[in-house]
């Protein structure tokens, strides 16, 4: 299970002004803050405005400046640096073996729950868990009975040295499956990167964080130059 909230996109000004500056071309863009929503290309390709869930104006991406942006993005990761200047930031609820992977990636900064204040706060449920329908649940709730079990005795254990053990037994056992929220900070560079090399991905995780990148804005047609 993944679930993607909040997402907040903002820099395409920015990004791609400075996309202008090796030659100066700046006189040839035809992007703008879009704040009537109504004039932007995106607007009229999907319908709706890609920015609405976001606290920002929109922005139009002229059809010369995505030309030359499709064109860098085909040239290469050193040619496409303006989508490092691109910020993507969303909340991510999703296992800890999903989180393991995406870990991989140094370019995306993350403030996380901490298990190490808030394990021992109450007992665990399955739905704390990310589980296939039916698939182990017999065996999930073993180790849930022994987890909430080993809370207890940390949280009525007086002993220090005993609180301690009851700790490290609950983080030892605390299987792969548990969900945690984190906080991600990244940009496009990194979410297409990303995308294309865990599109086909045998987590089932993976291909919905894939779709939840192609719903960006101007994903799309960036993921397409890359093609």
């Amino acid at each position: 299970m993944i679930k993607i909230t909040n997402t907040d996109v903002w820099g395409f000004d920015g990004a791609i002004r400075g996309m202008r500056n090796p030659y100066m071309s700046h006189e040839n863009s035809d992007s703008k803050i879009c704040e009537e929503m109504s004039e932007c290309y995106q607007c009229i390709k999907w319908k709706h405005c890609p920015f609405e869930d976001n606290s920002l104006d929109g922005y139009s991406i002229g059809k010369k400046d995505m030309r030359l942006a499709c064109t860098l993005i085909k040239a290469g990761s050193e040619h496409r640096k303006f989508l490092r200047m691109i910020h993507v930031q969303a909340d991510i609820f999703a296992p800890r073996y999903w989180w393991a992977e995406m870990d991989t990636y140094k370019h995306v900064n993350m403030n996380s729950s901490s298990t190490m204040h808030l394990i021992t706060m109450r007992e665990l449920a399955i739905e704390d868990f990310s589980l296939d329908d039916g698939f182990l649940e017999d065996g999930i709730l073993g180790i849930i009975f022994i987890l909430n079990n080993s809370i207890r005795c940390y949280k009525e254990s007086t002993d220090e040295g005993m609180k301690r053990s009851w700790f490290r037994t609950i983080k030892q056992l605390l299987p792969e499956s548990y969900n945690q929220l984190r906080t991600i900070d990244t940009n496009y560079e990194c979410l297409l990167n990303i995308y294309h090399q865990r599109k086909n991905h045998r987590l089932s995780e993976w291909h919905a964080f894939c779709e939840w990148i192609e719903s960006l804005p101007y994903m799309e047609d960036f993921l397409n130059a890359m093609d």
